[in-house]
């Protein structure tokens, strides 16, 4: 079973502190995200990347965060709504069993959430179809033997990460180190 992190600690990690340890563009700017776009954030938590990325994509483009704790889906809508945001919708599901439009979004991360979910193959499954062909996809996870993170038994390798991804079809994986404690995988899927 996955580890999950508890819902108040999830709020807790919202915010300024955040933002100067771990700025959110740091991840956004590997996906390149350009006005007009449509960008899927999933397990979205309090919204340390859905807002930003909102600002990124602009008034003609949209972001939809996925969150499935209720606590922190409400702190996410808080968030939002008190920034005055117009192009976030926030839908309360599970990873696994959201239903998203095919062919929608030109960008979409999961980002430290994959080690959550207990069916990832089934989470991924739903961001490649609702990906549009050509779509970015950045997955960031915790790298083996860092100090933070979920205990190592619940981590997702790099290799295990690139098997469920070619799998289902996104080609051109390229990773790295994010820094100390993270990896990124960005993929693209096929036209």
């Amino acid at each position: 079973m996955a580890v999950r992190i508890r819902p108040e600690r999830a709020v807790r990690l919202a915010g300024f502190l955040r933002n100067l340890i771990d700025p959110p563009e740091r991840v956004l700017d590997r996906l390149s995200l350009k006005e007009g776009e449509a960008f899927l954030d999933l397990g979205a938590g309090p919204g340390h990347h859905t807002i930003p990325a909102a600002r990124m994509v602009g008034e003609q483009g949209f972001v939809t965060a996925v969150e499935a704790e209720p606590r922190v889906a409400l702190e996410l809508k808080r968030r939002v709504l008190e920034r005055s945001i117009c192009n976030v919708r926030i839908l309360r599901e599970n990873a696994e069993t959201v239903v998203l439009e095919r062919n929608t979004f030109d960008a979409a991360l999961l980002c430290m959430v994959l080690h959550e979910i207990d069916g990832k193959e089934a989470a991924l499954r739903v961001v490649w179809e609702a990906m549009k062909p050509g779509g970015r996809l950045t997955v960031v996870e915790f790298l083996p033997g860092s100090f933070w993170g979920p205990p190592s038994g619940h981590r997702v390798s790099v290799a295990c990460l690139q098997g469920l991804l070619e799998a289902l079809g996104f080609r051109d994986i390229r990773t790295g180190d994010l820094d100390r404690n993270r990896y990124y995988a960005l993929e693209v899927k096929d036209s």
